[in-house]
């Protein structure tokens, strides 16, 4: 059951992408309503301004100022009818934000056309069309709606004036360059905006997942399993292929927990830790690189003179400053379900260990060998034991002391087990004797 739960895990996506998208499908009415109160206040501010400069010129007649007083009055009640939509609640759409868009270059295009076409003072009117499609489309649909617009300036003030473009050509392909200009520049601002709000909604969606996460690791999960647990979603979370717990201690380092990501390679357990980068990040505090940027490890908390450390690998590309940023979220929400786990960790190491060498005890090594005997392979992986006695150990206990005894125990207990191939589960049975198992290897050399 805990097999296919897992492999149902791997299977899935992210679970932090799963939820930003949620979250960002929920807002795109929202964004497309922010775009709409954009264009409303962009509207208002060119039909205030096109009002003004068309009856206050002194160069028009009443007749043409009648004119184009009516073209922005009709104008006007479209912005008013788009205001009372959006004060009642209404959240547009696609289709809503191309007729919008229609309508405003249908009446610019009109105030331009009825208002000496290439002289007209109000070719600004264009530029409402090309600035609000990038607020609602974006870059790529401003810019088409720019070279839109630009055909129609050239269409309707040729035809309207047609000496005009050939007396000055370079004024009018500058006003239609401009239009492009704009149209880029207003879209590219669109779209850094819409990529930082993208960033900040799955960095919603992660601290939402990672509250859970936290309430989760205080109340559900089982203290044995919490590094387990942590490590898994720090992989998952960021572009690690391969993850460890690492506890620092005065004794040394030891690993915890490990996870993979989905059809990776286990990290083989021989693999040399990085104890200069471990011991900087242990010291400081802070989150440590390696020079390629392919190995970060993070601090999580301290209890006891032991620090826990969550070491993240990969291969093929390099970390980001947003996966540093995601592990912090994750390590500081956990902090106090970890330093829990850190005491029931000290707890059971003490309580299966050997206080003097630092071995497993003997009940903790019979049960390691019942486990050995107890896999379904058995008959299948080799498997070594050793059972070493020290002679007269107790004619230098009684000659020199207890106290040269301890040392002699100290200093033959890790030498007596030591391998060339996959470290062997060592025990301290007695007095006198130690007992090494390695599972996976050959027999014994006969010189050890």
């Amino acid at each position: 059951m805990n097999a296919a739960e897992s492999a149902i895990h791997k299977q899935s996506p992210r679970w932090q992408d799963v939820r930003a998208k949620a979250i960002d499908a929920t807002f795109d009415a929202d964004r497309r309503r922010a775009g709409e109160r954009v264009a409303l206040v962009f509207r208002w501010l060119f039909l205030i301004v096109i009002g003004a400069l068309n009856n206050l010129n002194p160069h028009s007649g009443p007749e043409a100022k009648v004119i184009i007083d009516a073209v922005l009055f009709g104008w006007a009640v479209l912005n008013v009818t788009v205001q009372v939509l959006l004060v009642r609640g209404y959240r547009p759409g696609k289709q809503f934000s191309l007729t919008t868009m229609v309508l405003d270059i249908f009446f610019a295009a009109a105030v331009v056309y009825l208002s000496d076409g290439f002289n007209s003072p109000f070719f600004l009117a264009l530029f409402l069309a090309v600035i609000t499609t990038a607020v609602r489309f974006g870059a790529t649909a401003s810019f088409l709606s720019a070279l839109v617009i630009s055909f129609l300036y050239l269409f309707i003030g040729g035809s309207f004036t047609p000496t005009n473009f050939y007396i000055d050509p370079n004024a009018t392909i500058g006003k239609m360059f401009l239009f492009l200009v704009v149209a880029l520049s207003t879209g590219y601002m669109t779209r850094e905006l819409e990529r930082e709000r993208r960033a900040a909604v799955e960095r919603a969606a992660q601290a939402d997942s990672l509250r859970e996460l936290s309430m989760n690791l205080v109340s559900d999960t089982d203290i044995k399993d919490v590094f387990d647990v942590l490590v898994d979603h720090a992989v998952q979370m960021t572009t690690a292929e391969h993850g460890r717990v690492i506890v620092s201690s005065q004794d040394g380092f030891s690993v915890v927990a490990a996870a993979n990501r989905d059809g990776k390679e286990t990290v083989p357990e021989t693999e040399v830790l990085d104890e200069h980068q471990l011991t900087q990040a242990a010291s400081t505090g802070e989150a440590v690189f390696s020079s390629e940027r392919k190995n970060m490890v993070v601090p999580i908390a301290s209890s006891d003179g032991a620090t826990v450390l969550v070491s993240l690998i990969q291969t093929g590309s390099t970390f980001t400053n947003q996966d540093l940023f995601a592990v912090d979220a994750l390590t500081g929400s956990s902090a106090v379900p970890v330093a829990n786990a850190l005491r029931f960790q000290r707890s059971r190491q003490e309580a299966t260990t050997d206080g003097l060498t630092g071995l497993v005890n003997a009940r903790e090594f019979r049960r390691r060998l019942d486990a050995a005997f107890a896999r379904p392979d058995r008959r299948d992986v080799p498997l070594s034991l050793l059972l070493i006695d020290y002679d007269h150990f107790k004619s230098v206990n009684d000659q020199l002391g207890h106290q040269h005894g301890d040392d002699m125990a100290v200093m033959s207990s890790p030498s007596s087990c030591t391998m060339q191939t996959a470290p062997p589960h060592s025990a301290w049975l007695t007095g006198s004797s130690t007992q090494c198992m390695r599972p996976r290897s050959r027999p014994f050399p006969v010189n050890t």
